[in-house]
C-alpha cells in the first residue's frame, strides 16, 4: 500500500509539472489522471483477491476527466462484501504517504447498504425503482476493471431502461427541475461568479445538456467533449458554444484543484490566487478573467436552455 502510495504521488508530480509547463492540452493531463485512478483500481481488485466482482465508473471518472482532488464516483457489480471492503481500504486508508483516492458509493441504489450489489438488482431498480435523475447517471458509466466477464454485462443489461427514460415526455422536465435545484440550493448567496461549476451557466450546465441530448439520441459515450462532437452534426451552433463553455471551464477547475490541492467549485476572490488564475487561463489578469467568467456564463446558459427544453 505504501509502494502504490509512493508511485501515485510520483505520477501525480510528473502529470502537474507537464501541465505547468504546458505539454499538453487539460484534456490530455485529465485522461493521465484517469488512467492512474484506472490503475489503482486494478491493484485494489488484485489486492482483494481477485473477486468475481466489477468496477464500474461514473461521474468524471467514467468520463475521463478527473483533475487534482476529485472523488472516484464507483460502483460495484457482484458480490463479496468482505473483498469489496478489503478493496476500499487499499484505495482510502491512511498511511504514512496519505492515502490514494477518495471514493464516493452514493449513486448506488439507494445509497445505502452493502456496496456490492449483484446484476440483477440493479436491472430491478434500474428498471423500476430508480428517479430519473439516477438513471441519468448512468450516461457516463463505464466498465474500468475487476471481473471482465461481470463488468462487460453491466451496460447490456441497463441499457434498457435507459434508452426508455430517454424517451419519457417528462423525464427532460425532470431534468431541468433537478439542474435548477443545484443552482438554487448548492450555490451561497453572493457566490454566484465564483460558483463555476455549480451556478446557471457553469460546468453542470455543460454536462447536463450533452446527457439530455444524448439520452434524446440514445447516444452512447461517457465523455463529454465526444457527445458535444456529435450533437454539432444537428445542432452546430449549441454545441460550439457548450464545447467553447467545457473547454473554459475546464481549464479553470483544472487549475484552481492543482493550486489548492483538493475539490473545490469557486473561483479564487481578489488578489494573487485570481491573477495567478487568470495568468494559466490565458487573460491578462483577474477583471478579464471574471469578464470572461460572466460571458461563459450566459453562452452556456442559453445553449443549454436550448438543448434541454
Amino acid at each position: 500500500m505504501d509502494a502504490a502510495r509512493l508511485y501515485v504521488r510520483g505520477e501525480e508530480l510528473r502529470i502537474a509539472i507537464r501541465s505547468l509547463l504546458g505539454l499538453g492540452e487539460i484534456e490530455d493531463f485529465q485522461k493521465e489522471l484517469t488512467a492512474l485512478a484506472e490503475v489503482c483500481l486494478d491493484w485494489a481488485w488484485n489486492f482483494a483477491g481477485r473477486p468475481s466482482w466489477a468496477w464500474i465508473g461514473l461521474g468524471k471518472l467514467g468520463g475521463s476527466a478527473l483533475s487534482f482532488g476529485s472523488d472516484l464516483d464507483l460502483l460495484v457489480v457482484g458480490e463479496g462484501e468482505a473483498s469489496v471492503q478489503k478493496a476500499v481500504k487499499f484505495l482510502t486508508a491512511e498511511t504514512a504517504s496519505g492515502r490514494l483516492f477518495q471514493v464516493d458509493f452514493r449513486l448506488r441504489p439507494y445509497a445505502e447498504g452493502v456496496l456490492g450489489v449483484p446484476l440483477d438488482r440493479y436491472v430491478e431498480y434500474y428498471g423500476n425503482e430508480a428517479q430519473g435523475w439516477e438513471v441519468q447517471a448512468l450516461t457516463r458509466a463505464r466498465f474500468l476493471g475487476g471481473s471482465e466477464k461481470v463488468g462487460q454485462q453491466f451496460w447490456p443489461a441497463v441499457e434498457k431502461s435507459w434508452l426508455r427514460w430517454g424517451k419519457e415526455k417528462g423525464f427532460f422536465k425532470e431534468i431541468v427541475a433537478m439542474r435548477e435545484r443545484i443552482a438554487t440550493e448548492r450555490v451561497a448567496q453572493g457566490a454566484e461568479e465564483r460558483s463555476y461549476k455549480t451556478a446557471r451557466g457553469g460546468l453542470l450546465d455543460v454536462e447536463f445538456a450533452a446527457q439530455a441530448w444524448q439520452m434524446r439520441e440514445g447516444f452512447r459515450e461517457s465523455r463529454t467533449g465526444l457527445v458535444l462532437q456529435t450533437m454539432s452534426k444537428t445542432l452546430p451552433r449549441e454545441a460550439g458554444v457548450l464545447t467553447d463553455g467545457l473547454n473554459f471551464w475546464s481549464r479553470v477547475e483544472w487549475w484552481i484543484r492543482l493550486g489548492e490541492g483538493r475539490s473545490s467549485s469557486l473561483l479564487p476572490k481578489e488578489g494573487r490566487d485570481l491573477e495567478w488564475l487568470a495568468a494559466r487561463c490565458g487573460e491578462v489578469g483577474g477583471k478579464d478573467l471574471m469578464r470572461r467568467v460572466r460571458e461563459t456564463f450566459k453562452h452556456v446558459h442559453a445553449a443549454y436552455e436550448k438543448v434541454v427544453r
